[in-house]
């Protein structure tokens, strides 16, 4: 191989990769220096109307039950939660948050982080799984 080439190959793998170190360097300093971003939260949906089981085995699957039902059309990869409380990842872009609350009421709430809260949930690995 001939030195050009090899430098060539390099500034072309150096152009794809510098920016995702950058922007993972950058996430950190921002995480230590407490700088979190934020998060917009609206409440799409309160009420008894629509069951959620919080403790399916198929959560993935109740998610898009209800999503459904509430006309929301939102991508999502997994479902997280316990007993309470089910939330969609990736949550490095706009996720949902389901809560259950006293008398079988569930709240469901749209979140959409700013650029720093996302880029912030991708250096914790929390973005898609690709």
């Amino acid at each position: 191989m001939k030195r050009k080439l090899l430098i060539d190959i390099h500034l072309i793998l150096a152009a794809f990769t510098a920016p995702i170190v950058i922007l993972i360097a950058l996430s950190g300093v921002f995480y230590l220096l407490d700088i979190k971003g934020s998060e917009e939260e609206t409440i799409v949906y309160t009420g008894t109307d629509h069951v959620v089981n919080f403790n399916a085995d198929d959560r993935s699957a109740e998610m898009s039950q209800l999503l459904q039902k509430l006309n929301l059309e939102l991508a999502f990869e997994t479902v997280r939660g316990n007993r309470s409380t089910l939330l969609t990842r990736p949550t490095s872009t706009d996720y949902i948050v389901v809560r259950s609350k006293p008398d079988n009421v569930i709240e469901v709430t749209l979140v959409k982080p700013s650029f720093i809260a996302a880029i912030i949930e991708l250096h914790k690995g929390h973005g898609p799984q690709l």
